[in-house]
């Protein structure tokens, strides 16, 4: 490092170049000043985040020159909001410290079984007690966007469902409600109907993101078998088991959103086989079994690491900072308790790594 500054110090107009890459930023403190460029708006807020990094505790910053951008192009963290409901306020005070770790994205997993925080206006029925209304979201997207940070919303479906079937089990439920209260009818015309509407409406709630999540995990099918709707949707489009019907409910739902300009997004869930889960749908791999992350990036799939270990900390799950640090990374996926899941799969650094997230 050169010498310490020990004066005050001139920040010259933070600027974009086009030269450089999309997130990639140059950072210059000499005698002339403070000058800072990005390839982006989001490369510059990082830059200067950078620079906040560098005063110490004497509020000295060094004379240096950095150019730098990220590895990964994903770098998430995801909220748990329907287990662990937060306040707006608690929200933006995760947007501020992704902002300061880098993180751009920060995923809402806005429903599951215990509550279903986005308020619909065309399903109004379905938002549960704690909730963000439109204001709520275009306040949190506001504030993210002046930070540098895209959020990325998520309706689990077609389980994880419970939310839906609690508030309107007419329209989302099988006829048997009480062998089955966790997965959506996937043989009604009603169903798909309804989740082409919800997912306008969080298209146009959430404007800056590129995806959507949709869920798409551990789907349970009970009741499945006798639902006289799910037979004849089965039937009519030749779907031959439950599987298929649940891949070919997937396949739908990804195209609503692709419709709605976004990109799809879903869990680790499917396995190989069957009705084809189409390549442009990004992969958010968190467990080993079924389908494993080698497997999907070997197949053609694009994915990011959400791995069990060491960065699924929803249900006060923790690890530690070192383990986290030093022991993963967005090539290495690890399970829980099974040997072998326990032993872990690395992967050679990949394209279709888009890189990480953290959920919690």
């Amino acid at each position: 490092l050169l010498p310490w500054q020990k004066h005050s110090i001139l920040l010259n107009p933070l600027s974009q170049d086009g030269a450089l890459a999309d997130e990639a930023y140059t950072l210059d403190v000499s005698s002339e000043g403070v000058t800072v460029e990005g390839g982006s708006y989001r490369a510059v807020a990082m830059a200067t985040i950078t620079l906040l990094q560098l005063i110490d505790e004497q509020h000295r910053i060094p004379y240096i020159a950095i150019k730098d951008a990220p590895k990964n192009e994903y770098r998430g963290l995801m909220l748990d909001l329907s287990r662990a409901w937060h306040s707006v306020e608690t929200i933006k005070q995760v947007i501020t410290l992704a902002r300061w770790y880098k993180i751009n994205y920060l995923h809402l997993h806005l429903t599951d079984d215990a509550l279903f925080t986005f308020k619909s206006n065309a399903f109004p029925k379905l938002a549960s007690e704690q909730h963000y209304s439109s204001e709520d979201l275009k306040e949190l997207n506001a504030f993210a966007r002046a930070r540098g940070i895209t959020l990325i919303p998520e309706i689990d479906v077609p389980g994880h469902s419970s939310g839906f079937i609690r508030a309107m089990p007419e329209l989302f439920g099988i006829h048997d409600i009480r062998a089955n209260s966790f997965t959506l009818n996937m043989g009604k015309e009603e169903v798909y109907s309804a989740l082409d509407t919800l997912f306008d409406e969080l298209a146009e709630a959430f404007p800056d993101a590129p995806y959507i999540h949709v869920g798409g995990d551990e789907v349970f099918a009970g009741g499945f078998g006798d639902d006289p709707d799910i037979q004849a949707y089965m039937r009519k489009h030749n779907i031959e088991n439950l599987d298929d019907l649940y891949k070919q409910f997937l396949v739908r739902v990804s195209d609503m959103v692709k419709r709605k300009g976004k990109k799809a997004m879903i869990w680790t869930g499917f396995q190989p086989g069957g009705v084809e889960i189409p390549k442009d749908i990004v992969i958010m791999a968190w467990t080993l079994s079924g389908y494993p992350p080698d497997e999907l990036i070997r197949d053609g799939y694009t994915v990011i690491n959400a791995s069990w270990q060491p960065v699924y900390v929803v249900n006060n799950r923790k690890w530690s900072p070192e383990t986290i640090y030093t022991k993963w990374s967005s090539h290495i996926w690890k399970g829980e308790a099974d040997p072998v899941e326990a032993k872990g799969i690395e992967v050679e650094e990949s394209t279709q790594v888009l890189g990480g997230s953290m959920s919690s």
